[in-house]
């Protein structure tokens, strides 16, 4: 469908009813039966949310029981430290979120008397809550009529509707919210998600199966279209450009780590990252690193066989990383872009914000026994 033909949710309407009645039908009989679902505990809820977040949800039920076990309020969590933490969120990914809940929880005793927020506003000042864990907490907790969006109803809503375009989301998001029924956001909203997940599958939906077929725009177009009908933003993500290979250096000097900081106008700017960059062809990896660490610093390196392989998908682009320990033979390390550099501690590494394909490396590296490499 051409972008420019696409029509207003405004003229869908009068179908809206029966999608909400199909939906809401469909859930009753086939809905999960998940934890975090049988509670309006705003912090159950969220600490739900949170786990979710790329993240399967079989996977997430037992570490989210286990947590809940340990932390069974918010003045638990609270009180705890990240070092306990940890034990508990091991094995999740994804660090900084696990440390974002930890501030959360000490800023809502500190600053809202242990209560959670019910507004998405106040929600959204709270550290690692953004528009949809807000909207989330405010449905999932306190049952209120907002529409949350994520990439199952979205791709359910472009499908079905006939909507589509660079500006997916932001259309959604603008034009969407009558869609919720009143009073039965809750339901409305878990029923998405589970015919998401089951039904309207992003590669493989299962159009003949599906009780939205006869008005649905999406299952009425032949099947050699329906490639090309999808959200355009969730197509950029599952058909990633080939992927960028990236030699990584974790250079040591008297107990502490070399990291620099991404300059404005580059992919993840502002972000920390260890030295490195892009490998050239059928370029040897360790060459590659020594290359790219005395481009970037002016220093030599003796580089190790990497530690870690990483394959990361940033939605526009799939990264293979290889991480190497390197030493400094020669020279002293400098920016030659004018780049920002900095040795830290391992442990120093947690508090510096990374790209997300490292979250698994400062992991491990923070939470090691420090050893320097011997090349």
């Amino acid at each position: 469908m051409d972008k420019k033909s696409t029509p207003s949710l405004q003229t869908k309407k009068e179908t809206s009813k029966a999608f909400q009645n199909t939906i809401l039908s469909w859930f009753e009989k086939n809905g999960r039966d998940l934890p975090w679902r049988k509670t309006r505990n705003p912090y159950h809820i969220w600490v739900s949310e949170v786990m979710l977040q790329q993240t399967q949800v079989d996977r997430v039920v037992d570490y989210y029981q286990r947590f809940l076990q340990r932390y069974p309020a918010l003045n638990d969590l609270a009180n705890s430290t990240w070092d306990e933490m940890l034990e508990y969120w091991r094995g999740l990914g994804f660090y900084r979120r696990g440390r974002n809940m930890l501030k959360t929880a000490q800023a809502i005793v500190a600053e809202h008397a242990g209560h959670f927020p019910q507004d998405v506003e106040t929600l959204e000042t709270l550290p690692g809550i953004g528009p949809y864990t807000s909207r989330a907490i405010a449905v999932f907790a306190y049952e209120q009529d907002k529409l949350v969006l994520d990439t199952n109803t979205s791709r359910i809503f472009s499908r079905y509707f006939g909507i589509e375009g660079e500006n997916l989301l932001k259309t959604l998001a603008e034009e969407a919210h009558w869609l919720v029924p009143k009073g039965k956001a809750w339901a409305f909203h878990q029923s998405l998600m589970d015919f998401g997940s089951s039904i309207c599958g992003a590669k493989t939906p299962l159009c003949s199966e599906c009780p939205l077929q006869k008005k649905c725009v999406f299952a009425q177009q032949a099947p050699t279209q329906k490639e090309n009908t999808l959200p355009k933003k969730k197509l950029k993500k599952e058909v990633s450009s080939d992927r960028v290979e990236v030699a990584v250096g974790i250079i040591h000097k008297q107990g502490k780590i070399l990291i620099t900081k991404r300059q404005s106008g580059k992919h993840l700017a502002g972000l920390w990252e260890f030295p490195g960059g892009k490998r050239e062809g059928k370029e040897d990896w360790r060459t590659c690193l020594k290359r790219e660490i005395f481009e970037e610093l002016g220093i030599e390196v003796a580089v190790r066989p990497h530690d870690w392989l990483v394959d990361y998908d940033y939605g526009d682009q799939l990264v293979h990383l290889r991480f190497h320990r390197c030493s400094i033979l020669k020279g002293e390390a400098t920016g030659k872009e004018n780049q920002k550099l900095k040795w830290v501690s391992p442990q120093d590494l947690l508090q510096h914000n990374f790209p997300a394909a490292n979250e698994q490396i400062i992991h491990e590296l923070a939470t090691a026994r420090y050893v320097d490499p011997t090349v």
